[in-house]
């Protein structure tokens, strides 16, 4: 399935103009990648930089906008077992809510506004 998934992204490349060597050379990137396997590896990988003082990942889902198979692949898999793996380590005493990777809450307002504008309309003069 890794590889279906990087054949898919070196031929959207190809479709849309990238030329072959760099595409090429942007799959060789994604394969070899720190993070390019199944969701028991990414799991098992974050969990051993966890290890290694890493607190938190930006991650970029390359075909997100296309398709959000890995996006889903990750919240749904990764995120509970790379939970599980951090549980069994020792917390920080700092900063206990880094060691956990929750799904984030939706984000719902009064009547669809943005965060910032509710945070205007109940606090005037503050940003």
């Amino acid at each position: 399935d890794v590889q279906d998934r990087l054949a898919w992204m070196k031929d959207h490349l190809l479709r849309c103009g990238v030329p072959e060597n760099i595409a090429e050379d942007r799959m060789r990137d994604f394969a070899t990648g720190t993070l390019t396997g199944t969701p028991e590896q990414l799991a098992e990988r974050l969990a051993q930089l966890g290890k290694l003082g890493m607190s938190y990942a930006i991650l970029n889902f390359a075909e997100v906008a296309y398709d959000r198979t890995a996006l889903t692949l990750f919240t749904d898999k990764v995120a509970p077992g790379l939970s599980a793996r951090l549980a069994e380590q020792k917390t920080s005493p700092r900063h206990p809510e880094r060691n956990r990777l929750t799904r984030p809450r939706p984000m719902t307002h009064r009547a669809g506004r943005s965060p910032r504008y509710c945070r205007q309309v109940a606090s005037p003069g503050r940003r």
